[in-house]
């Protein structure tokens, strides 16, 4: 059957992707600086960008979300000269993860909402951060183990912090992204 979106879920899509790449230039100093004492390339600030994507995909219930929200973050991400180390290959470094995040939001679905939206999170964090360091940073070794084990700490992290925003925003009534 074929997924049809509402103006509705198109707008909180696309307030979710705005929403996740604010955040993440909000957050990236502070993150930058924790990442900078450890020397490796990042993974924090990523992570707390794809947590309003989880959020947008826990809260619209709908196939490819994740997806769609990616790539609106990435054309956007694009046309403001957002790409750092990756150039061109931005799209596909923000689709990755939301497509990771799809995948494990339709393959945990059954699954208690707390850890299906950490491992979403943690998921897309970690698919993230693989696909950077195949493409830029080719980190090996211990330096390798600290980045993915930075993202996928991270990744958690806000993921548990999109489980406490999902569960309240689920409590408010006539909020506009909340699938009936």
């Amino acid at each position: 059957m074929k997924e049809t979106y509402t103006v509705r879920d198109l707008t909180c899509m696309a307030l979710f992707a705005d929403a996740g790449l604010a955040g993440k230039k909000l957050i990236s100093p502070l993150a930058n600086s924790i990442t900078v004492m450890m020397h490796i390339p990042g993974g924090i600030g990523t992570a707390f960008s794809l947590m309003f994507l989880v959020i947008g995909t826990e809260l619209l219930d709908r196939k490819h979300a994740g997806a769609l929200m990616a790539f609106v973050q990435a054309v956007i991400a694009l046309m403001m000269g957002m790409t750092g180390s990756m150039g061109g290959f931005i799209v596909i470094a923000y689709l990755v993860p939301g497509l990771v995040i799809d995948t494990v939001h339709w393959l945990l679905k059954k699954q208690d909402r707390c850890f299906r939206i950490m491992e979403e999170n943690a998921a897309g964090s970690l698919a993230a951060a693989v696909f950077a360091n195949a493409m830029v940073f080719r980190l090996g070794g211990t330096a390798g183990c600290l980045y993915f084990s930075t993202a996928l700490t991270a990744g958690l992290s806000a993921g548990f912090t999109a489980y406490l925003c999902v569960t309240h925003l689920k409590k408010v009534k006539g909020f506009l992204c909340v699938r009936k």
